[in-house]
């Protein structure tokens, strides 16, 4: 019955449920990691230029970061009138367009064991903040999160079209400086994934036929390479070289430990990759997905054996692996279970069940506490903005936002990006009224007296930081 649907319907329900989410979602900010105010900082300086000005020094260190994920917000941005409000959107279609395409990616033989194992694995994980998805809750690696979903469109893509091992180079090349220029980690996931697929494939065509694959032999080198020239590039060494900052990030683990359980998600992937090649030249899917989970914990291994080992890096640049190792731990995980159980082959049914899941899964990870609302957030910058760009006090740094109903993040996205305040400077006062600025934005209400102004609407105020009726 299902086949013989409109062949259109599956993209307009893709479309439906989308505008659902964005109106369930769309109002709510559910982080308020700094990370949220140095991304919209970079779009907004897209966003006013039309391109980002080598000399933008408050930009701090996001004036080396690889900017292709921003420049996505950017044009959103000028479609929707708000940068802020494009980076949320674009998370959320990320999240579902991400489980879209690990869903079809392990119904590609139309077999509906591994999406229901997933789904299931799904539910037992959340609650880890280990997930896809949950990158931009609580922190807010927007660049990692949108490399992560091209990522996994290729191996969907791949799964489903059973690339050849030509095309599979071919793919690797071309997305790898894509990746690079959004989020090189993720970049280096997928090129490792695809030097371990191509690593494996070479030896399952050595078993089987005694003789030595010439395109392994040329294209491993050649793959590596490219990385190696890519890492060269100055915004992608530059944010590699952050890796020895060691930030805020935890996941929900029991005793915070996370070794054992990316240890865990790796045995399973290297499992699902080992039984993909006793199968070969069948297995295609387990081994895409054995060899990327594989790939992932071979990585973080990497990072953590420098660290222990060197001295170099830090447990965050560790953990950031995490998000990829556990939802490939998932993924295999449910084709593992998934071969188990009794085939029940239904193909139009995997496309339908995958816009449902999708839509659940999204939705569960972002319907969390909500720290502000947009349209206030915006409507503050809009303010902001019209003072620092009509009014002839307005001096570059002089200004800094103190709005005692938002928290410290908002007041730092809002001094950084519309009154042009200093990178350290403004980070050193999160949370607290700088007494170095000239002037505050402030609620109204918490004026001492309304001379002391200097711009004031119905809501908002900027006057000397003398001017505050009460200190917090």
């Amino acid at each position: 019955m299902l086949a013989n649907l409109p062949r259109s319907l599956p993209a307009v329900l893709h479309g439906v449920a989308l505008t659902v989410l964005f109106v369930l979602l769309g109002s709510t900010m559910v982080s308020m990691s700094v990370d949220l105010a140095a991304h919209y900082q970079l779009t907004h300086e897209i966003m006013s230029h039309g391109f980002i000005r080598p000399d933008a020094t408050e930009l701090g260190p996001m004036l080396m970061y690889p900017p292709l994920s921003h420049w996505i917000a950017a044009v959103v941005g000028w479609l929707t009138g708000s940068g802020l409000v494009a980076l949320w959107l674009i998370s959320i279609t990320a999240i579902y367009l991400g489980y879209v395409a690990i869903l079809h990616a392990l119904g590609s033989d139309g077999d509906l064991g591994g999406i229901v194992i997933f789904a299931i694995t799904f539910a037992a994980l959340k609650s880890s903040h280990a997930l896809l998805g949950q990158e931009v809750i609580g922190n807010f690696f927007y660049p990692q999160l949108i490399a992560t979903v091209f990522y996994l469109a290729a191996l969907s893509f791949a799964i489903c079209r059973k690339l050849p091992l030509k095309h599979i180079v071919v793919l690797t090349a071309a997305a790898a400086p894509v990746l690079f220029w959004t989020q090189p980690l993720v970049a280096m996931h997928l090129a490792t994934a695809a030097i371990v697929f191509l690593a494996a494939d070479g030896i399952c065509i050595y078993r089987r036929q005694c003789q030595i694959e010439p395109l392994i032999l040329f294209s491993i080198p050649v793959l590596a390479l490219e990385v190696f020239l890519l890492t060269q590039l100055p915004k992608v060494a530059a944010l590699m070289s952050y890796a020895s900052n060691n930030g805020a990030l935890e996941f929900n683990f029991p005793r915070h430990a996370y070794a054992i359980p990316f240890a865990i998600c790796t045995a399973i992937s290297l499992a699902n990759l080992a039984l993909g090649m006793r199968s070969w030249p069948d297995g295609y899917a387990r081994r895409i997905f054995g060899s990327a989970g594989t790939a992932a914990g071979a990585l973080s291994f990497l990072q953590l054996l420098a660290l222990v080992g060197f001295g170099a890096g830090s447990p965050y640049a560790v953990k950031k692996h995490g998000f990829l190792i556990v939802t490939l731990g998932a993924a295999n995980l449910a084709q593992l279970i998934g071969g188990l159980l009794p085939r029940r082959e239904n193909k139009p049914l995997v496309t339908y069940l995958a816009i449902i899941l999708a839509f659940a899964g999204t939705l569960s990870i972002c319907r969390t506490r909500s720290w502000a609302n947009v349209a206030d957030v915006i409507a503050a910058s809009r303010f902001a903005d019209h003072y620092a760009q009509t009014s002839p006090q307005f001096e570059p740094n002089t200004v800094s936002s103190a709005i005692s109903s938002f928290h410290p993040t908002l007041n730092l996205l809002i001094s950084w990006v519309s009154f042009d305040r200093d990178w350290n400077q403004t980070a050193q006062y999160y949370g607290k009224i700088d007494p170095t600025a000239r002037y505050v934005l402030i609620e109204r209400q918490a004026l001492a007296a309304q001379s002391c102004a200097v711009a004031e609407n119905s809501h908002y105020a900027i006057a000397p930081p003398s001017c505050i009726k009460t200190a917090r």
